[in-house]
């Protein structure tokens, strides 16, 4: 004999946790192992340069997390950095229009992002 259950009446309660992030924002924060693998660099290289303000994270509750996007962001920007220029390393292989077309892809590329994070001139007061 075969029992008929009654369709629940109730509406599912969407889950909370670690997996009820949707898959676009699930891939956008980072642990510090996946910000590591990213960056490729030690884990502990990236801790400590988010512990200093060198690296874009939050320590929530003892964690760190990051943004993908504000890894590429700090990446891409040279604002109140002491690093050098892209342009100060030449590549051998490279005529100087090649390399003014990467730098200028690498422009399009960092405005593009500026733009989807509201960063830079799309930074609302």
């Amino acid at each position: 004999m075969v029992m008929k259950t009654k369709p629940s009446s109730k509406k599912r309660q969407p889950k909370v946790g670690a997996n009820s992030v949707s898959q676009t924002v699930s891939g956008e924060v980072l642990k510090p192992e996946q910000a590591a693998a990213f960056l490729q660099l030690p884990v502990e290289t990236v801790c400590s340069e988010a512990t200093a303000g060198r690296l874009p994270g939050r320590n929530i509750r003892g964690e760190w997390r990051f943004s993908r996007t504000g890894i590429v962001f700090w990446l891409s920007s040279t604002a109140g950095s002491s690093q050098q220029k892209l342009t100060d390393f030449p590549v051998p292989d490279e005529t100087p229009e090649e390399q003014e077309a990467f730098i200028e892809s690498l422009r399009q590329y960092r405005d593009e992002v500026n733009r989807l994070t509201g960063f830079g001139k799309y930074a609302t007061p």
